[in-house]
């Protein structure tokens, strides 16, 4: 398995290669590579609003090249990570599963992507944005990507990832660190500055308390 890196506001280029790869591209299949625990082969996702325990998703374009979007580490930097084009995911240990009929794929297949929104976090004190969530938008539909596990709530998680259907679960889901919760904006014109001033702990009980200005 290939090292991947997060994507950040320090590699804009390549999140603006990656939103032109997929922007008016049309889709025609997706497979979900799933954790080592999975048991079968077979899609075990929950239909219409969320799927789950997915390290990395392939998106078969017509007359593009595949695009895998998987996690990603760097120290205790964390995000979202894309594959070159053309790149297949190569993880053996993970059992996949062909979703393109399955669930919310169902409106999204076979239709263009319309546009594409991201969603930006800060995971170490590097203060870095990092894209942790991806939403592709079709006609019908709308899909997101982001990490997170899913057991009857969605919960942050940095090496899984959860696809998200629902708008207004998408909407929801804003982990505490998130600079935004993971219906994200537009990409590529909402990339953030390579660093953000975060407020600290007493800062953010200095704002909290009477007479603060």
């Amino acid at each position: 398995m290939r090292h991947l890196s997060p994507l950040t506001a320090g590699t804009s280029g390549r999140i603006r290669q990656l939103v032109g790869h997929l922007l008016g591209a049309c889709l025609n299949r997706v497979t979900y590579h799933y954790l080592p625990t999975a048991d079968s082969e077979t899609y075990v996702g929950s239909g219409t609003l969320v799927d789950a325990d997915i390290v990395a998703v392939t998106l078969e374009l017509q007359e593009r090249e595949v695009q895998v979007v998987s996690w990603a580490m760097a120290g205790t930097l964390e995000g979202l990570a894309a594959l070159p084009q053309g790149s297949t995911y190569d993880g053996s240990v993970h059992p996949s599963s062909d979703v393109t009929d399955e669930g919310g794929w169902s409106g999204a297949v076979g239709t263009t992507i319309r546009s594409v929104a991201g969603a930006w976090h800060i995971s170490d004190e590097s203060r870095t944005p990092t894209l942790w969530a991806l939403r592709l938008e079709f006609l019908a539909t709308s899909v997101v990507l982001a990490l997170g596990t899913y057991h009857q709530d969605i919960a942050y998680m940095p090496d899984e990832l959860v696809v998200i259907f629902d708008r207004a679960t998408a909407e929801t889901y804003h982990p505490e660190h998130a600079l935004m919760g993971s219906w994200g904006a537009p990409l590529p014109n909402d990339v953030p500055a390579r660093t953000v001033d975060v407020p600290s702990e007493s800062e953010e009980a200095a704002e909290d308390a009477p007479g603060y200005n």
